[in-house]
């Protein structure tokens, strides 16, 4: 374990933990295969009450509105951190999704990803999908 491990882990929980809007869920989304139909199945595991909202802009042409849907063009940005013991252990990718106030994100950024030999938290900035 390095050094930063004993105390970066712990201290990432307890802010991010601290800061939780009971409103911010991570969604996972992953895919299964079935090997004998071929099918392939989207699964969801969604993660309650685990985002520390930070921020969240309008884009270029977006009016200030509730929704995506209300404003007149452009999109939302949200940026929000992510303790990764409530998210699985794993980073965040592309595919997956955050729900905030009612409203669905997209993932498009990671930026830090803080960790040691073990994942600590994440901030991920995701656009209003």
């Amino acid at each position: 374990m390095a050094f930063q491990d004993t105390f970066g882990r712990p201290l990432a929980r307890s802010l991010v933990q601290r800061f939780a809007c009971q409103t911010c869920d991570f969604i996972r989304v992953g895919s299964t295969y079935n090997s004998t139909t071929g099918d392939v199945t989207e699964t969801t595991t969604t993660y309650s009450g685990v985002g520390a909202v930070e921020a969240t802009s309008y884009g270029a042409g977006a009016e200030m509105g509730r929704t995506a849907e209300q404003s007149l063009g452009g999109s939302r940005q949200l940026q929000a951190w992510f303790f990764a013991g409530d998210i699985g252990d794993a980073w965040p990718t592309k595919s997956d999704l955050i729900e905030y106030d009612g409203i669905r994100w997209k993932v498009i950024a990671l930026d830090p990803e803080l960790q040691g030999d073990q994942k600590f938290a994440c901030l991920i900035t995701a656009r209003s999908a």
